[in-house]
C-alpha cells in the first residue's frame, strides 16, 4: 500500500475516532442526575471498543491501550450498574478519559507522540482513579456484559478480545 493511501486511511479512522468521543460524551453528560441507562451505557461501550481495535489496527498503541481502559470502566459500569453509586465526581473522570482520548487523537493526527510527562502525571492519574472507582471487569462477568434480551452470541465477542490481545504484527508503531 503506498503512503499516501496508508495516511489518508489512518486519517479517516481519526476523523472516525473523533466522531466516537462524541457518542461517548453524549452517553456521559449526565450520567450522574440521570442514572446508569444501559442503552447509553451500551453506546459508550460499543464507541470505546470502536476506537481500540481501530487504535490497535492503525498502530496507534496510546491510543489503543487508553480507550481499553475507558472500555473496562463501562464494562464494570454495565455490569455492576446497580451497586455503584454514580455521582458527579465519577462523571466527571470518565468525561476527563474521554479528554485524554482526545489529546491522543490530535497526537496521532500531527504525528507526533504524546508527551510523556503530560501522560505520566495527567493521562494516567484519570485512568488510575477511574480504575480505583470501578475496579476491572472479572473474566467471569464477560458473559454478562451482553445482556440476554439483546440476543446476541457471545462467543464471537470473546474469541474478538482474545484476538485483539494478541501481539500486533502492523510494524506501526506510535
Amino acid at each position: 500500500m503506498s503512503k499516501d493511501k496508508e495516511l489518508e486511511i489512518q486519517l479517516q479512522f481519526l476523523d472516525e475516532a473523533q466522531e466516537y468521543l462524541g457518542t461517548l460524551e453524549a452517553a456521559l453528560l449526565g450520567l450522574a442526575s440521570s442514572g446508569v441507562d444501559i442503552d447509553r451505557v451500551n453506546a459508550a461501550l460499543r464507541a470505546a471498543h470502536s476506537i481500540k481495535g481501530g487504535a490497535g489496527m492503525m498502530g496507534y498503541h496510546t491510543l489503543s491501550a487508553m480507550s481499553h481502559q475507558l472500555e473496562d470502566s463501562f464494562k464494570v459500569l454495565k455490569v455492576q450498574r446497580h451497586s455503584i453509586e454514580v455521582d458527579a465526581e465519577l462523571e466527571g473522570l470518565l468525561l476527563t478519559g474521554v479528554d485524554c482520548l482526545r489529546q491522543l487523537i490530535e497526537c496521532d493526527r500531527a504525528g507526533t507522540p504524546a508527551n510523556q510527562h503530560w501522560l505520566d502525571n495527567h493521562a494516567n492519574p484519570i485512568f488510575e482513579q477511574l480504575h480505583e472507582r470501578l475496579g476491572e471487569p472479572e473474566a467471569e462477568d464477560a458473559s454478562s456484559i451482553l445482556s440476554p434480551e439483546e440476543g446476541q452470541d457471545v462467543i464471537p465477542m470473546l474469541f474478538q478480545t482474545e484476538v485483539e490481545r494478541l501481539p500486533s504484527s502492523a510494524g506501526v508503531s506510535h
